[in-house]
């Protein structure tokens, strides 16, 4: 790999000696990769410090400047590794897309520093993925795309899009209200029950992730009930 400076796309297909991506770590910064796709392989996020010299590597390229990160049907991949941060140095535009792996239910928190990310690809057909709060930090253009069960036939995917501009508006007006609620009524009683509230429902606190998780329920509901 590190020999072929010119490569664009690497597919990595039905390898079940590949459970990281170490291998990418010498990338050579010229390197001109703009699609990695990892396909029915065996990838454990357990060994994070391959994971974070090959994501660093795949950063630091100048060959290209946009990249395009695809990891699909992983059996034993139960997260995504918070080294994915280092991809925020690609200058371009950055696509991740997580199809088919049965046992991711989370998104690491550091995917907020990713504000070169337009589009993030999730597939909820076999469980559902937690996305962090930090989402919103992100550019407010980027494309959430939720692969969800619909339709007649099984495993038919239905896709729910948002920007995450639209994910905030939405979400705006029952975040707002709790706060406005709560916290007035905190005022009347004491200042530091307010600040306490406040803390509360701001994003990372308890109550703002209720509330978001509340909130991607009901979208679920809402785009069920136009089947």
């Amino acid at each position: 790999i590190i020999d072929i400076v010119t490569l664009e796309k690497l597919v990595c297909h039905k390898c079940p000696n590949i459970t990281s991506l170490s291998s990418l770590s010498s990338l050579p910064r010229e390197s001109r990769l703009k699609k990695l796709v990892i396909d029915d392989c065996d990838l454990n996020p357990t060994h994070d410090d391959d994971w974070d010299d090959a994501f660093q590597a795949i950063g630091n390229t100048t060959g290209s400047n946009d990249f395009e990160l695809n990891i699909n049907y992983q059996k034993r991949m139960t997260y995504l590794p918070s080294s994915i941060e280092h991809l925020k140095a690609k200058r371009g535009e950055l696509k991740i897309c997580l199809r088919d792996n049965p046992k991711l239910q989370r998104l690491p928190i550091e995917i907020g520093h990713l504000q070169n990310m337009t589009v993030l690809d999730i597939d909820e057909r076999l469980a559902p993925i937690s996305l962090p709060w930090t989402i919103g930090r992100v550019s407010p253009k980027c494309r959430v795309l939720r692969r969800v069960l619909g339709g007649s036939r099984a495993r038919q995917a239905r896709v729910i899009e948002q920007t995450v501009e639209d994910m905030e508006e939405q979400f705006k007006f029952p975040r707002e209200r709790f706060i406005t609620g709560f916290v007035n009524l905190s005022i009347i009683s004491n200042r530091k029950g307010a600040t306490l509230m406040e803390e509360y429902y701001r994003p990372g606190g308890r109550g703002y992730k209720q509330a978001r998780e509340e909130f991607e329920r009901a979208m679920v509901d809402i785009n069920t009930d136009y089947d």
